[in-house]
């Protein structure tokens, strides 16, 4: 079927090329939204109905970050804890995690701050099917305290 149609690889597969999609208005829109969060150091939410191109906006975001500036970390586990979430984002930058998951915070909220104020990189994590995370674990997990710290939320 390729020969036939003269294709270079298997079209429609999650693995597409960013610069390769169909960018429509709403995809636009979702695109600058996320990087305009990545460039504040903000949360961003990204939500909508399955099949709208939410992982593919997230693909193509990653796909234009410097990883020297902006290392990331993608997690798609609808079922993270706190615990598997730090342990995961601590492996990731070279950090073996505490055991107790008090003390695995502390070394996450650590590692936050040394990347911003030390090394001046900006890590961006992305938790990609996180509906479970976010409504589970997103206070315990003190993201918000941190980011306070650091200015990344913007006081009302």
């Amino acid at each position: 079927m390729l020969d036939f149609f003269e294709m270079k690889g298997i079209p429609f597969t999650r693995e597409i090329d960013p610069q390769h999609l169909f960018s429509s208005a709403t995809q636009k829109e979702a695109n600058a939204r996320l990087e305009y969060a990545v460039q504040h150091r903000q949360f961003c939410l990204l939500t909508g109905e399955a099949g709208m191109g939410k992982s593919t906006s997230i693909r193509s975001l990653v796909h234009q970050l410097d990883p020297i500036h902006h290392p990331y970390l993608y997690l798609c586990d609808s079922s993270l804890t706190p615990k598997l979430f730090y342990r995961e984002v601590l492996q990731h930058f070279g950090i073996k995690p505490a055991f107790r998951s008090t003390d695995a915070r502390r070394q996450f909220q650590s590692l936050m701050l040394d990347l911003y104020e030390n090394e001046k990189k900006v890590p961006v994590l992305i938790l990609d099917e996180a509906h479970y995370f976010l409504k589970q674990c997103f206070r315990s997990c003190g993201i918000s305290s941190i980011l306070k710290k650091t200015r990344c939320l913007r006081s009302p």
